[in-house]
């Protein structure tokens, strides 16, 4: 199971999003459960750039097992950030593979979908986070990754809709 922990406070939209992941295992669904680590589960910056800094980690989701290879990636997740340059907020969901070390995550393309905050009036201006996986259900040939998602439209005082991105490989 992996889960959210502690939060930070983003003033720019004056919500409240999650900083950390942690991991946690049991022998049932109903638990008890038990925290694997007592630290959270790092996840490497990637390539952002030096004017981006990462304030917290939403969920981790794991992608079909079959997929795995012809992605190139086991997961994703998506990251709040602060862009220093236009002091803003925002979140861009990112692919990640185990860690080379094994422990953790390291990122294989940190704005797999990114916000479009240049873009005035886009649904997905500012935020993109909340998300599930699911093979493309319209075709026997899983050749897509279909991402459902949230996004706002803005900082404080926007609206949040649901979309879908579909990955091809």
């Amino acid at each position: 199971l992996y889960y959210s922990a502690s939060s930070v406070h983003l003033p720019d939209s004056n919500v409240d999003e999650p900083i950390y992941q942690g991991s946690a295992s049991s022998q049932s669904l109903r638990g008890p459960w038990t925290r694997d680590s007592d630290k959270p589960l790092p996840v490497a910056k990637g390539s952002l750039p030096d004017t981006m800094e990462i304030l917290g980690v939403g969920s981790i989701k794991l992608v079909p097992p079959q997929l795995v290879d012809q992605l190139g990636f086991e997961a994703m997740c998506n990251r709040v950030f602060l862009d220093t340059t236009t002091n803003t907020t925002g979140s861009t969901i990112a692919t990640l593979r185990t860690a080379s070390d094994g422990d953790g995550w390291d990122v294989v393309d940190p704005w797999e979908i990114p916000p479009e905050a240049d873009v005035e009036g886009s649904w997905k201006r500012a935020y993109v986070y909340g998300f599930t996986t699911l093979e493309d259900p319209t075709t026997e040939d899983p050749s897509e990754l279909w991402v459902y998602y949230n996004a706002r439209d803005g900082w404080e005082h926007a609206r949040e809709a649901i979309g879908v991105s579909r990955i091809r490989f």
